[in-house]
């Protein structure tokens, strides 16, 4: 039973949340229809279409290596113009300082004290047991797909993404097969795909590209559905490897300097070309798109003081200082999001999931309502001090 202390802080903590979202129109009119509704009551009906939502997160990316967070050397226009089209979060938090338990606690709505994996282990995994977004979206009607690197799960094990709620998969399951952007095979649908141009140390086939190529494909396919796309992007952790060094071949920065920043701002142009397929399906205006990252800078091969990839903060990847869990944060959602906003409202990557359930009008699961559901209706509160 919630202590007298923790129930306060409950309350207090819904509140900031409604209070925050409504005044900056975040998910509005949604939140205002349904939100923080008696559990005695039937939930309203959403008077909007429920929109498709696509989670972008990169990897190792740096609360200071995107330009609208203060970069001034990577070039990243088409993250600088999502965060002027919607909503900029100064105050995001990753699930934690590693890749693995981050994406755990964005993918099941529950924080670290709670979630299943705790580090980085190939024997960690989701069991049948645990509860995805993916898993509530796609039996609320969603297609779903999985792009680019899940850490939840290997082969064979319970915790694959196709077992996880996601209809498509495609991309790296754990965090060492990652490292290699050469990779000779991928998973898709739980199964090993042979990446023939890079056999025999061929180097041909850059896995990044092949992601955003399938992103691509998958909305081209689904424009007619109502959709899920995680696209979890690899750049830039771990190796700094990348087809080309352009736009900065001519800087006298190290190579790896130049290897990283041309990693980000290819990332940066694929999340262009992603909004463009929005516009030119027409389905712009009903998609709402989150960008983030799941942990801080790293220092293997590069150092990460060189672009200030932490921005003003100290620590980097591992580190529970700022600099390592307090993440570049976007959401757009042209017509819902005020164009522009900036929100230093605090939140973490366990806020998504029942946040999701709010965007479809359905409730989160009884583990991941700690801060958006109130208390049953049978419990008294507690009397004021």
């Amino acid at each position: 039973m919630r202590s007298e202390a923790a129930y306060f802080y409950i309350e207090n903590r819904k509140a900031l949340v409604k209070q925050e979202l409504c005044h900056s129109a975040l998910f509005s009119p949604l939140w205002l229809l349904s939100s923080f509704s008696d559990n005695s009551r039937p939930r309203r009906r959403a008077t909007v279409n429920h929109p498709n939502i696509i989670f972008i997160l990169a990897d190792d990316l740096g609360y200071g290596d995107v330009g609208c967070f203060g970069q001034e050397r990577i070039k990243t226009p088409n993250l600088d113009k999502m965060a002027s089209e919607g909503m900029k979060f100064t105050s995001c938090y990753a699930g934690s300082t590693v890749c693995a338990p981050s994406r755990c606690t964005l993918m099941t709505g529950l924080h670290t004290g709670h979630s299943r994996i705790r580090g980085n282990s190939k024997n960690a995994g989701l069991q049948a047991s645990d509860i995805t977004v993916a898993e509530i979206l796609k039996k609320a009607g969603y297609r779903t797909a999985l792009i680019g690197k899940w850490g939840l799960g290997e082969e064979g094990s319970p915790g694959l993404p196709n077992k996880k709620g996601f209809d498509e998969s495609f991309g790296y399951l754990n965090q060492t097969h990652a490292h290699d952007y050469y990779t000779d095979y991928l998973i898709k649908d739980g199964q090993r795909m042979t990446i023939e141009g890079n056999l025999h140390n061929g180097r041909k086939v850059y896995s990044h590209d092949l992601f955003a190529k399938a992103a691509l494909e998958f909305l081209d396919k689904n424009q007619g559905n109502r959709f899920f796309l995680y696209l979890a992007f690899t750049i830039p952790h771990m190796k700094m490897e990348v087809p080309s060094d352009e736009p900065y071949a001519k800087e006298n920065w190290p190579q790896s300097q130049k290897n990283k920043a041309a990693m980000i701002t290819r990332m940066d142009r694929d999340i262009g070309r992603v909004f463009d397929k929005l516009k030119e399906l027409g389905l712009d205006k009903n998609t709402i798109v989150f960008f983030s990252s799941d942990n801080g800078p790293h220092h293997e091969g590069v150092d990460p003081t060189f672009f200030k990839a932490s921005g003003p903060f100290r620590g980097i990847k591992r580190d529970l200082y700022e600099g390592g869990i307090r993440e570049p944060t976007m959401v757009r959602w042209p017509g819902k999001i005020k164009a522009g906003a900036e929100s230093d409202f605090a939140w973490a990557f366990w806020d998504f999931l029942p946040t999701a359930c709010e965007l479809i009008n359905v409730h989160p699961p009884q583990e991941a309502r700690w801060f958006f559901d109130p208390p049953h209706p049978a419990r008294p509160k507690p009397a004021a001090a």
